[in-house]
């Protein structure tokens, strides 16, 4: 009879393991996972720190001490082979560190250069000269009609000087203020030619020289100066001697009282010229002055104006007379 029982046995102790081997497995799936993940973490970072290691390298220009380094020396005494010792350990040389790429730099913005302008003298007709005309578009900023009208003029009308001055003027008011920087070498010529006649010009045209003279001055010491024009609160000249207004600007006819003169620029002394009469006054702060009332002439009214205003009559203060109270000549006071 045969006997079972080592068989019975052996498939016992299969099944125990693979009933082991069935709980171990979750077990194992779960090792092998995380191991897994790991290595491709490690292998991801190791990819990113090569990455960063080749961008941030400078690669030698031609002509650099890394290129150089690697070509053979000329031919020379200086360039013998020296003797080695064998048993001397040998040297590599290194270069330099490499260096991060840096981003050029960016050019400052430079902060604009304000000019003091001329000012408005509110000449805006009566005269008819073209010298009204061109001394307030300037005053207003319009250079580019300044300039057209200024080769426009007649030449009978307007003199050589003039018209250079103007023009000159025009055309630095464009190259600093518009753009037009190929007019700077026409205005720096005219300067230069104007500078021989600037003492006979009147205060208005000695102005506009001596605003035309600073732009091509800046231009020459800064070619790339930013200019921009003042305000016109903020405007300087003519520094010509003008009367504003009489106070009060009527009285009697007799005359002999006196008046108060407010100006601009009024020299010390002053002479004013009171309808056909002339009379020398003191002036103070260079704005007040007073006069006497000379009797009335030909005309009832009158204007006051002051020795060195170009323009003299026009756009000036005027005066007039009150007209006798009983027909006879006589007035009354004040």
């Amino acid at each position: 009879m045969r006997r079972n029982g080592p068989r019975h046995g052996s498939s016992l102790l299969t099944a125990q393991r693979m009933a082991a081997l069935k709980r171990l497995t979750p077990y194992l799936v779960t090792f092998l996972a995380v191991t897994v993940l790991l290595l491709a973490g490690f292998i991801r970072a190791q990819d990113a720190e090569s990455n960063r290691t080749a961008a941030s390298v400078v690669p030698p220009s031609v002509g650099s001490s890394a290129v150089l380094r690697d070509r053979p020396s000329p031919p020379g005494p200086s360039a013998a082979p020296r003797a080695v010792d064998p048993g001397a350990p040998t040297t590599t040389a290194t270069g330099p560190e490499p260096t991060a790429v840096r981003p050029p730099a960016t050019a400052a913005k430079r902060a604009p250069r304000i000019i003091a302008w001329i000012r408005d003298l509110g000449l805006t007709g009566g005269g008819g000269s073209y010298q009204e005309a061109f001394v307030a578009e300037l005053s207003w900023g319009q250079c580019a009609e300044l300039l057209r009208d200024v080769e426009s003029a007649s030449r009978e009308e307007v003199d050589h000087t003039t018209r250079d001055l103007y023009r000159a003027a025009a055309q630095a008011c464009l190259a600093a203020f518009h753009g037009k920087r190929a007019l700077w070498p026409a205005a720096d010529a005219a300067v230069e030619q104007l500078s021989g006649r600037s003492a006979a010009l009147d205060c208005i045209d000695r102005s506009v020289y001596e605003l035309t003279r600073a732009l091509v001055r800046i231009h020459r010491s800064d070619p790339d100066a930013v200019l921009r024009r003042g305000r016109a609160d903020e405007a300087d000249g003519p520094d010509c001697p003008r009367l504003r207004s009489v106070e009060p600007g009527s009285g009697p006819a007799a005359g002999g009282y006196e008046v108060r003169l407010v100006g601009e620029h009024l020299p010390d002394p002053a002479v004013v010229h009171f309808g056909e009469v002339t009379r020398t006054v003191r002036t103070s702060g260079g704005r007040f002055a007073v006069v006497t009332v000379p009797p009335m002439g030909k005309y009832k009214g009158v204007s006051v104006w002051i020795e060195g205003w170009p323009y003299e009559v026009m756009h000036s203060p005027t005066f007039s007379y009150d007209p006798p109270a009983d027909g006879t000549g006589q007035s009354h006071g004040p």
